[in-house]
């Protein structure tokens, strides 16, 4: 294990207590918690601050720059909390975007907050107007990419766009086999599902735009929303997004496993030996790596066909 502080190798001096890292593939930001005994009092003088920077390697797994956003001085220790958003892409904003398209927003987003622009299995669609209203930049590109259908992550100083579809449908980067699992894995049905989903919108002096798009092979309840829209195309792809995240986790796993440092957040693995509905490849929606403890745990969820 290494950590990096500020662009130095800090295990040198101190050893951690505690050092927990989330990696997931979108939705919310990564995050690390470490915490460090600190009779002397060595971090104190050290003056770290909110905005440093922090970096854990173990293994094959790097987590990228993620930056300090709490510091806690306790009675002999010290606890540093940092996440993978920069403190300028979590301002409250608002703004109206005209004539726009997806990657116009987040490039201008990325270059606002000191970040890289990447994208992967995305449609460059345009928006007649899209409004930000009292809401991080962040927040608005993921509620405005939610609708396509597009996860959106930050990580190592870049902001990731990518097709959720796409992504779930990658070859597996490694089989896990039950044997290798810590007993207490569990599989989960999804609650709140829906069958259904209608976008609707009534531009004034236009006729109404209307879409419903159904999963067959759920049953569950009938979502609906009114969405600013141009056509029935932009309507209908909003009611898949919509219906895509209401459905994601339908099926869902959280697998423990000994340290397990070649897999990240936004693959895919293949379970085998876990049973029939079990087998087969699930998306890695979050990784859990408590590296002090040498434990890894995965969230994984089952791909949707749309």
């Amino acid at each position: 294990m290494e950590l990096i502080y500020n662009g130095v190798s800090i295990l040198k001096d101190t050893k951690p207590m505690v050092c927990k890292m989330t990696d997931y593939a979108g939705g919310q930001a990564d995050f690390l918690e470490v915490m460090f005994s600190d009779v002397k009092h060595q971090w104190t003088d050290w003056l770290p601050k909110r905005g440093d920077s922090i970096e854990l390697l173990e293994g094959y797994f790097k987590s990228g720059v993620l930056f300090v956003d709490d510091l806690d001085p306790q009675m002999g220790a010290y606890r540093i909390f940092a996440v993978s958003v920069p403190l300028e892409a979590r301002k409250i904003r608002t703004k109206i975007w005209r004539n726009v398209s997806i990657r116009e927003i987040a490039g201008d987003i990325a270059s606002r907050s000191g970040l890289t622009l990447e994208s992967y299995y995305i449609q460059n669609h345009n928006y007649f107007t899209v409004t930000q209203r009292m809401e991080t930049d962040i927040s608005f590109l993921t509620r405005i990419c939610l609708r396509e259908g597009y996860g959106v992550k930050v990580s190592d100083r870049k902001l990731i766009l990518y097709g959720e579809k796409e992504m779930e449908g990658q070859a597996a980067s490694i089989t896990i086999e039950q044997s290798k699992a810590r007993p207490d894995y569990t599989f989960q049905r999804g609650t709140e599902l829906l069958s259904s989903y209608q976008v609707v919108y009534a531009p004034f002096g236009h006729d109404c735009i209307s879409q419903k798009v159904i999963d067959k092979d759920i049953a569950g309840g009938a979502g609906y929303r009114v969405e600013p829209c141009t056509s029935i195309g932009e309507a209908q792809r909003f009611a898949y997004g919509y219906l895509r995240a209401a459905n994601k986790e339908s099926y869902t796993a959280q697998i423990p496993l000994l340290s397990l440092t070649s897999v990240a957040a936004g693959s895919t693995v293949s379970l085998t030996g876990f049973g029939f509905e079990e087998d087969g490849n699930w998306f890695v929606s979050a990784v859990m790596q408590d590296a002090v403890n040498q434990k890894t745990t995965l969230q994984l969820r089952k791909s949707l066909p749309y």
